[in-house]
């Protein structure tokens, strides 16, 4: 078994995908260090198979951690906007 083949963080795909419908006001150079501040404000949700997930987690409880990560995004942009770092 390859953990990194057979197992996941649901939170990178949801993350990529609320990056991906709404950029970010940062520069592309920037995103990484976006990616990595969200990444470790929202708690990991380890997945073998999003299918499973998806039909297993209530409603309330996906709306509860899209809330997350959106608000995790303004914070870490702001963050990194506050700074004012030029890459």
């Amino acid at each position: 078994m390859q953990l990194s083949d057979d197992i996941h963080n649901l939170v990178e795909k949801l993350l990529i995908a609320e990056l991906t419908e709404h950029k970010p006001n940062i520069s592309d150079a920037m995103l990484p260090d976006l990616c990595c501040l969200v990444l470790n404000k929202v708690p990991p949700r380890y997945v073998r198979h999003d299918v499973d997930t998806a039909f297993y987690t209530p409603d309330p409880e996906w709306g509860q951690l899209e809330k997350k990560i959106r608000a995790a995004i303004k914070e870490s942009e702001a963050f990194l906007n506050s700074k004012k770092l030029r890459y």
